[in-house]
């Protein structure tokens, strides 16, 4: 009756364990096959640095369809360099852009035109302390401002509400992602640094009406249309021809 009982109580539990290893390998499988969208024309006159998780590196998407392929559409004479990791939280940005640093320095480059850091996805899974969240972010902020003067921070927006998480699971998530969201939002205040916002309440998420649209495949990262939303809001947000120039 015990053994009976045990596998009764336990079932739920191993039923959702083998129901979340199928999802992760199959979004492991389109995070294995993405290309990071990075350019280099001829006749480079600007300098772009992309750095943080998998949505800076633009998995779910066509390298074109992703922040990095977008930018490098609409400034064709920048360079585009995207440093990003897929799992990567803000604390393995700090390595990303000290990697840009030296690398930029065998060159003779010291400072470019923009930097984006679009990271803090992995802090909320993670659940990493709002206190390490912090320290870290403070300390890319620094890096990047070494880097660049304009240097702008684009968390993804409250990915809990992705189809990938189970509903128990969505509200926990979420009750962290509004503590990181929090600290990023006061930490960028803070230290006059440009916050691009894209937390929405769920019910005017477009997300969140349409998650075929906006979703890849594994219900966890954007499609090509969701990393669309997401250029629209940096635009709007930040004056990237100041930054770049008028090339298109």
């Amino acid at each position: 009756m015990l053994y009976a009982f045990l596998t009764v109580l336990l079932l739920p539990v191993a039923a959702v364990m083998a129901f979340y290893a199928s999802r992760i390998r199959f979004s492991k499988q389109i995070v294995a096959r993405t290309v990071p969208a990075q350019s280099s024309p001829k006749r480079c006159r600007r300098t772009i640095v992309v750095a943080g998780d998998s949505t800076a590196f633009g998995v779910g998407a066509l390298p074109d369809e992703s922040t990095g392929g977008r930018l490098a559409a609409a400034f064709p004479t920048a360079r585009v360099i995207n440093v990003a990791r897929s799992g990567a939280n803000i604390g393995k940005v700090i390595g990303q852009l000290a990697h840009v640093v030296e690398r930029l320095a065998r060159v003779g480059c010291r400072k470019v035109d923009f930097v984006l850091i679009h990271a803090c996805a992995n802090d909320v899974i993670e659940f990493r302390s709002p206190e390490e969240v912090e320290e870290d972010l403070r300390a890319v902020i620094a890096l990047a401002r070494g880097l660049s003067d304009n240097v702008v921070v684009m968390p993804g927006q409250n990915f809990s509400i992705a189809p990938f998480f189970l509903r128990p699971l969505n509200g926990i998530i979420t009750w962290h992602a509004r503590r990181i969201h929090a600290v990023v939002e006061r930490v960028t205040a803070e230290l006059g640094v440009t916050f691009v916002d894209l937390f929405r309440d769920p019910s005017e998420d477009p997300f969140v009406k349409e998650p075929r649209r906006y979703y890849c495949a594994d219900g966890l990262h954007p499609s090509g249309e969701g990393y669309g939303l997401w250029f629209t809001a940096l635009s709007g947000a930040v004056p990237l021809k100041t930054f770049l120039g008028g090339d298109k």
